[in-house]
């Protein structure tokens, strides 16, 4: 059976493969000092995996790069995917545990500063923030044992932080091969990328939180990223564009209108977020492509894949657009998945 998954997944990846084999376009990127001097006055951290000394671990950044924070600290524990909820004050990952030759995703959450880390699920994935932080939103395991595939999922779920409680989403009948789950400001929707499910190829979703209400956004591409404000959308269009749009919550259908292109390059770029004054864009950018094993808590796949050790590189750049950026992390190693956060006061209850 195992090796029945592994073949679909290597078929649904083909298309990603060929398209990172096309000619990229002519990168509009340039590194600029000034923006580097911008973000040096910034009071934002952004928090991020990366794959040093053989392991995965969460760190935290000035807005700059500087003042690197490890804030998990786990030698012989890989954690992945964080999320900072809207106060600043907890962080949401993923973590990977193995037992008699199984390796399951699991979902938990911890104070900003690394402390008081929680079990939420086992088999689980990718998880999200309410908009006020009292629950996380989490994607099911599709099967028992891990699949790197970030779409090997079905159904979402949700964890009340206060009560200790789950429920389930009531569409879950449906709701199938989701990755990047974000809930939107007014608490009504989610938007994600759904790949070869629910009747779609490969499409990025409006999802109602309490209904049963489903919508092509109509814009191509995966892993889409909210601003705080909830009134715009950024995502990556193709393995070397992000684009920015509006998006409008508020009509009968969720509707996307004006997108325009702030990040056109040479190399790949992914995982985009938005700075908490929407200025800013933080994304991965590196090498593409299928890559092997390269350590414990490693997976085969796709370099943007959660697990998967690409060679990725932190780089900043303003939303409005002009092509300038600034790396943020040092060359060579992997760094992706950031999320942009103000730092709170951890004097408040858990």
């Amino acid at each position: 059976m195992s090796k029945y998954f592994l073949l679909i997944g290597l078929l649904l990846l083909i298309p990603a493969i060929w398209a990172s084999d096309e000619k990229p376009p002519e990168s509009i990127m340039k590194e600029s000092k000034a923006v580097l001097e911008q973000l040096a006055s910034l009071p934002y951290r952004i928090v991020y995996e990366t794959y040093e000394n053989n392991n995965w671990e969460l760190y935290s950044i000035k807005a700059d790069g500087s003042d690197p924070i490890n804030l998990t600290d786990t030698p012989n524990v890989h954690e992945m995917y964080p999320h900072v909820s809207p106060d600043g004050s907890k962080i949401c990952f993923v973590s990977d545990k193995t037992s008699n030759d199984i390796t399951i995703r699991c979902v938990y959450y911890m104070n900003v500063d690394g402390s008081n880390r929680t079990l939420v699920a086992e088999r689980s994935r990718q998880p999200c923030w309410s908009p006020d932080g009292k629950t996380i939103a989490y994607l099911h395991s599709e099967y028992d044992r891990l699949q790197t595939n970030d779409y090997a999922t079905k159904g979402i779920a949700f964890y009340d932080l206060a009560s200790k409680r789950h429920r389930e989403h009531p569409n879950n009948e449906k709701i199938h091969h989701l990755y990047n789950l974000c809930w939107a400001k007014n608490g009504r929707w989610f938007v994600a990328t759904v790949h070869g499910g629910m009747g779609y190829s490969h499409t990025n979703l409006a999802i109602e939180v309490d209904g049963m209400h489903i919508y092509d956004l109509g814009i191509g591409g995966c892993r889409p990223d909210l601003n705080p404000d909830g009134k715009r959308i950024a995502w990556g269009e193709t393995d070397n564009i992000i684009s920015v749009a509006d998006i409008d919550f508020d009509a009968d259908v969720p509707t996307v209108s004006n997108i325009k292109h702030p990040i056109v390059d040479d190399k790949h770029v992914y995982h985009v977020d938005w700075s908490p004054d929407g200025k800013y864009l933080c994304y991965s950018r590196g090498v593409g492509g299928l890559f092997q094993k390269n350590g414990p808590g490693t997976n085969r796949g796709i370099a943007e894949l959660v697990g998967v050790r690409g060679i990725w590189s932190l780089c900043v750049t303003p939303s409005s657009g002009g092509g300038d950026y600034t790396q943020v992390t040092k060359e060579g190693i992997t760094t992706k998945e950031a999320d942009w956060y103000i730092p709170a006061k951890l004097d408040q209850p858990n």
